[in-house]
Formats: C-alpha cells, sequence, structure tokens
C-alpha cells in the first residue's frame, strides 16, 4: 500500500498577487471535513480540507506577477542589408500601458509594440534608421546628438560588400 502527502489547499482561488485569504480558527475547531471531487473544486470558493493535525501553512507574497518576459535582451537582429552589428546591443523590457517598450539607456533610445516580437521589429528600424541620420556627413549634430552617433558607432558599422 502506497501513502501520499498532499499540502492543503486553504482558500487559494482568485486571490490577487499578494494577497492571501486564510480560514479563521473557528472554522479549524468544526472537526475534519472531506474535500470534494475535483469537478466540484473548480467551481466552489472554498475547498474544505480534513486536518488530521493542525496544519504548517507557509504564506509567500510576490511583488510582482510572475511572467517569462524576460528583462532584458541583448539585441543581434538588425536586418538592414548594408548594416551589421559589432556587438549586441542592450536592451531594458517593459511593459507600459499594454505595450511592450524597448529602451536603450545610453542613447535614450526606444522601441515599442503589442508583443516582445513586434518592439525588436520596431528597434531594428529605428536604430538603422538613426545610424544613416546620424552619420550622413551633410547634417550637423549637436552635443547630446554626437554622442548617440559615436554610441552608435560602437555598436553598427556599414557592412563589407
Amino acid at each position: 500500500m502506497a501513502a501520499t502527502e498532499i499540502a492543503p489547499i486553504v482558500s487559494g482561488e482568485k486571490l490577487a498577487p499578494g494577497v492571501q485569504t486564510l480560514v479563521p480558527e473557528a472554522e479549524l475547531q468544526k472537526g475534519p471535513r472531506v474535500a470534494p471531487s475535483a469537478a466540484t473544486q473548480v467551481k466552489s470558493e472554498e475547498i474544505p480540507v480534513q486536518f488530521t493535525q493542525t496544519p504548517k501553512v507557509t504564506v509567500r507574497f510576490l511583488a510582482e506577477v510572475p511572467t517569462a518576459r524576460p528583462k532584458s535582451v541583448l539585441f543581434a537582429a538588425l536586418v538592414h542589408p548594408k548594416l551589421r552589428l559589432r556587438k549586441p546591443i542592450p536592451l531594458e523590457v517593459s511593459v507600459q500601458e499594454g505595450h511592450v517598450v524597448l529602451s536603450w539607456d545610453e542613447t535614450d533610445e526606444f522601441a515599442y509594440g503589442a508583443n516582445t516580437g513586434e518592439a525588436l521589429d520596431d528597434f531594428a528600424k529605428t536604430v538603422s534608421g538613426l545610424y544613416f541620420d546620424l552619420n550622413d556627413p551633410n547634417v550637423r549634430l549637436g552635443e547630446n546628438l554626437e554622442k548617440v552617433r559615436r554610441v552608435l558607432n560602437e555598436y553598427i558599422e556599414p557592412r563589407q560588400r
């Protein structure tokens, strides 16, 4: 005969991040109760659990909702046929007003999209256009844009034919 031990579920449905609801001590004192079948558990607000001893409950509060999206990426997908990357560009990833935003702190450049892929595509176009605009010999640049041009030239160069 095999024995299995499972952790009790105590009012865990429909909780917002950082909030935990516990069964009051008075409810625990009423005595053992049997948990309903799995089909009923999906529909119920609370799941009664039979305790043979007082359970140890550990509650961990999350500072933010877990996500599969990284907080930063190394961009190396420059697709312009006349340009190539010398080294990957470090980008910070955030979500603002429902859009994914990529920020390059060294140049104060950013791009956004409905998802990470769209934001990366937008960044590729933005940084390519900026490279050509700032490296145009007929354009005079101020101090800030000259700094951006120097940083761009550290990361991007013309492709050799």
